[in-house]
């Protein structure tokens, strides 16, 4: 039994946003980046800092988890996760973590007598307590024999021991002046020390009986605390290098001005972004009374996994980019580096964190896998928002597998709307064509974490999403950018499947360089006559309408001058030319306008301010093909060639797969957070470039491992390669992940965008 309650972490006071501003400006003005002390604290034998340790009880940290009917703050996950961010970006060495969250944790609801003066003692900062993690200790009457290791404090003045077997351990209470114990230290990267205990027949105060419970609660609680830990930690290297790149010159120019360091600083970028996502996904479902233990591990080990990984890239490209400064001890960012080495193992390092994440998804996927229940009845779409996550799920995997064709299910390829014509006629009649639209424009009105289920279950079942442009671009642009005759004119179309739109943007010298189009658009009253070229069209020729940009304005700078216009893909002048591609597909076009008449009131927005809108929906699209489900299909691909190969239980298969699957839910974290800020009318920055970059290169490393999965078949195309016993499809995921990191900007230029406009780096 969890002595906290139900597994609620959340805030006994109210959790608002002031309030956490409060806590962040307290933490910030408190934990100061101070070299010198740490350097001391170091070479003086990396003991506790008492006089800190009472200054972070004053504040009233050491009990931040704690209820306040027993003497703690009561503040919740948020809260720690807050001042454990702040202490890392200060480099604090004080072992917050082990003793300020863990130890408080476990002593509360003691069964022994002095229970209560105990925990007082840890939280006002008078005793100093570690917990050995790992270890094999026994007990018998109550004296313990055996080690217990990695308590993450040096100088405690006592400890607590877990003792028995793994899944019926107890714990017991430990004077660091116990007859029979010895207590070694080991030394830490950054100086710090870790009291190593062997136990001799120690006489131990019993504190818990049934402890599994409350252990692995503590230990998840800590695990995040110390991902949080990691993040501030990985803020600070990230600010000290960018300063550098900024400010060390060569060749006559800021080093920060080379694309091969800007690109390398954005890679590191993007990791603590990542991590910072899992942890912002990590307090959700810890600040859940409702949830169960398998998510609060999954999560907890899914914020340390990315953290612990993350870090590990920020501390070789601090010490790379500052070049041979970054090697000294000297210098400040040694200092981060080293704690970062230090804390990354610390409770489980990246790949163990990794694998268990595996498992645990394993056994919650294995749980999802019940059968759909077909009587479920289905709300009208304006009211799905309404009911909980669960039960949403329960519908649309109900709706899915009772309506979708089965010869659809996990298209080799891209499908064209008319082969998929009778799920779309479904999608429509249920009203569930646009989810994230609002329900007074005919959407279903879901909110991100809702339109993320629908997608997933979508793709758990194999079933093609249809993401078609008018639905996730010209709709959404229009309530934004459109006149109210626009509105009605266009968007009913979308909704009954009557229109099918095409992006007429890129041109052959005018990819990526999008400002640089050369298609122009000549006004003679009440039309504009438009000439020029569009490539790489997506099912053009399915198309029935096209949203492009042209110029307007030939005499103004590149980004300025250009035209957003709308126009059918049958009007006189229009020429559609498919391209095959190198997988034998032709879903790619080009687009020839000659001499076509567009009305004026297909402009949308102002003349000559079409760049505008066009960047606005480019992140939207950044956004789209950020979005996890490629991947997640890749997965799904991977798992059942790794079952057909026989390799799903081989450690090097498993291995490789892990870090796939950790990557893809830090992925689904990231896209969370985006589809959040679009949820809440926030602008979408060019940060937003971090999803296209990681999930095209993350889909094309599943595709590999698919590809190598399958041994000699790897090479067969079709959707019935025979690899084992089974048929499958090998080759399209690996295909179909080619280009993604080419279009909607390529992936080069996207790390171009971040390190400019992001992280301030000088243009080359």
């Amino acid at each position: 039994m969890n002595a906290l309650g139900p597994k609620d972490h959340s805030m006994t006071l109210a959790q608002t946003d002031e309030t956490l501003d409060l806590i962040a400006d307290v933490a910030s003005s408190f934990a100061r980046r101070e070299p010198s002390r740490v350097r001391a604290l170091r070479d003086d034998g990396g003991h506790v800092d008492r006089q800190m340790w009472t200054r972070l009880a004053d504040n009233g940290w050491l009990g931040i988890l704690i209820p306040g009917d027993l003497g703690g703050a009561g503040l919740g996950v948020e809260a720690l996760t807050v001042v454990a961010r702040r202490l890392g970006a200060a480099g604090f060495p004080e072992p917050f973590v082990a003793a300020g969250v863990l130890a408080p944790l476990l002593l509360v609801g003691a069964v022994d007598g002095d229970a209560e003066t105990r925990l007082t003692d840890v939280l006002d900062g008078t005793t100093v307590v570690g917990f050995g993690h790992a270890g094999d200790v026994a007990e018998v009457d109550g004296r313990l024999t055996g080690t217990s290791r990695f308590t993450g404090v040096e100088g405690a003045d006592a400890y607590i021991v877990a003792a028995g077997s793994p899944g019926s351990r107890r714990l017991f209470w430990v004077t660091a002046s116990a007859a029979g114990l010895t207590v070694e230290t080991e030394l830490a990267a950054d100086g710090t020390r870790s009291a190593m205990l062997t136990l001799d027949g120690v006489d131990g105060l019993l504190l818990h009986t049934d402890a599994e419970p409350l252990i692995a609660d503590a230990l998840a609680l800590a695990r995040v605390a110390l991902a949080a830990e990691l993040v501030g930690n990985m803020d600070t290297m990230l600010e000290l290098t960018l300063e550098h790149l900024g400010q060390r010159r060569q060749f006559g120019r800021p080093i920060g001005a080379f694309q091969a360091l800007q690109h390398r600083a954005v890679d590191a970028w993007i990791q603590r972004e990542l991590a910072d996502a899992a942890l912002e996904a990590a307090v959700r479902t810890l600040s859940e009374p409702s949830k169960d233990d398998r998510a609060r591990d999954a999560a907890a080990s899914s914020a340390k996994a990315a953290a612990a990984h993350a870090a590990g890239i920020l501390v070789k490209a601090a010490v790379q980019l500052h070049g041979a400064i970054g090697y000294t001890d000297e210098y400040e960012v040694g200092l981060y580096v080293n704690r970062a080495l230090t804390l990354a193992p610390y409770l489980g390092n990246a790949d163990e964190h990794t694998r268990r994440l595996a498992e645990l998804s394993v056994a919650e996927a294995a749980a999802q896998q019940r059968v759909a229940d077909p009587s479920l009845a289905v709300p009208a779409a304006a009211e799905l928002d309404a009911l909980s996550d669960e039960e949403f799920r329960r519908v649309v995997r109900a709706d899915i597998e009772a309506n979708y064709p089965p010869a659809l299910r996990y298209a080799p390829r891209r499908l064209f709307w008319d082969e998929q014509q009778e799920w779309i006629d479904h999608l429509i009649a249920r009203g569930w064509v646009a989810p994230g639209w609002p329900v007074e424009h005919g959407g279903m009105g879901l909110g991100p974490l809702k339109q993320i289920i629908f997608w997933e279950e979508h793709e758990r079942w194999g079933a093609a999403l249809y993401r078609e442009h008018g639905v996730v671009q010209v709709g959404p642009m229009l309530m934004k950018h459109g006149t109210t005759e626009q509105l009605d004119r266009w968007l009913p179309p979308i909704l009954t499947g009557e229109h099918h739109w095409c992006q007429g943007y890129s041109e052959s010298e005018a990819g990526s360089d999008l400002a640089s189009l050369r298609t122009r658009a000549v006004r003679e009253g009440d039309h504009y006559v438009v000439d020029g070229q569009k490539i790489w069209t997506t099912l053009a020729q399915a198309a029935t309408h096209i949203y492009f940009l042209a110029r307007t304005d030939p005499a103004a700078k590149k980004q300025q001058g250009i035209s957003f216009l709308l126009a059918p893909i049958d009007t006189p002048g229009i020429t559609v030319r498919p391209i095959r591609d190198i997988a034998g597909h032709d879903e790619l076009c080009e687009v020839f306008f000659d001499g076509v008449r567009v009305p004026v009131e297909n402009l949308v927005g102002a003349e000559n301010h079409g760049w505008t809108i066009a960047k606005s929906l480019l992140g939207h699209e950044r956004i789209t093909i950020g979005s996890p489900s490629a991947a997640e299909y890749g997965l799904e691909v991977l798992r059942r060639v790794s079952r057909a190969a026989g390799v799903d239980g081989d450690s090097v298969f498993r291995a490789r797969y892990a870090v796939l699957h950790r990557d893809v839910v830090l992925l689904r974290d990231a896209y969370h957070r985006y589809k959040e800020m679009l949820a809440r009318g926030q602008e979408i920055g060019p940060d937003v470039s971090l999803l296209k970059i990681v999930a095209t290169e993350t889909f094309q490393r599943i595709a590999e491992l698919t590809i190598d999965t399958a041994g000699d078949a790897g090479g067969f195309v079709g959707a019935d390669v025979q690899v084992g016993d089974a048929s499958v499809d090998v080759l399209t995921s690996f295909y179909r992940s080619l280009p993604m990191t080419i279009y909607g900007g390529s992936n080069e230029i996207q790390r171009g965008i971040i390190a400019t406009a992001v992280l301030g780096l000088p243009r080359g």
